[in-house]
């Protein structure tokens, strides 16, 4: 059974509510990430409170010319954060994705504490992983289908040669 734990693969980057939004901007050019997990301390043992992403802050403060240093990332929270157990399933975490309408799912340990995150893209890209497994069993199949065939073929032709050799040999009266 693949987890969605098993499927995390970077670092989660974190801030806090009190942090500014320009120090959030430049964590996530630092950091080469378009969202960050919002936890009510920075310490490893953090409840998640929200996620912000680039787009937040380009929506929400840039394009109304607002001064990222003034406000803060509380100052964009304004919805229910959607999370995932660590444990759970992909399956679960796709369907859970697709009902909440998110890209991305900050996983909690069984405390609720952060225990990571994945990305639609992580949980597509484990999917054409399985998918390529099952189109390498289908092609295996046809290719063995195919050199059974062949040989049967090749068995019959035979019998039907040595039959009409042993016709042509046996005397006629």
């Amino acid at each position: 059974m693949t987890t969605l734990a098993s499927l995390c693969k970077h670092p989660v980057r974190v801030v806090t509510p009190g942090t500014t939004i320009r120090a959030a901007a430049e964590l996530m050019r630092e950091h080469h990430v378009g969202a960050l997990i919002v936890v009510d301390q920075d310490s490893s043992a953090s409840k998640p409170l929200g996620i912000v992403t680039d787009r937040d802050i380009v929506v929400g403060i840039v394009a109304l010319g607002l001064d990222p240093s003034i406000f803060l990332i509380d100052d964009l929270l304004d919805r229910p954060l959607t999370v995932a157990k660590a444990d759970q399933r992909i399956r679960e975490g796709l369907k859970l994705m697709k009902s909440k309408g998110v890209r991305r799912l900050p996983l909690v340990d069984k405390a609720g504490n952060l225990a990571g995150i994945v990305t639609l893209d992580d949980l597509l890209g484990e999917i054409a992983k399985d998918m390529s497994r099952v189109a390498n069993v289908v092609e295996r199949e046809i290719s063995a289908e195919l050199v059974l065939r062949q040989s049967r073929i090749e068995a019959r032709q035979g019998k039907g040669a040595r039959n009409s050799r042993r016709s042509a040999k046996a005397p006629t009266k």
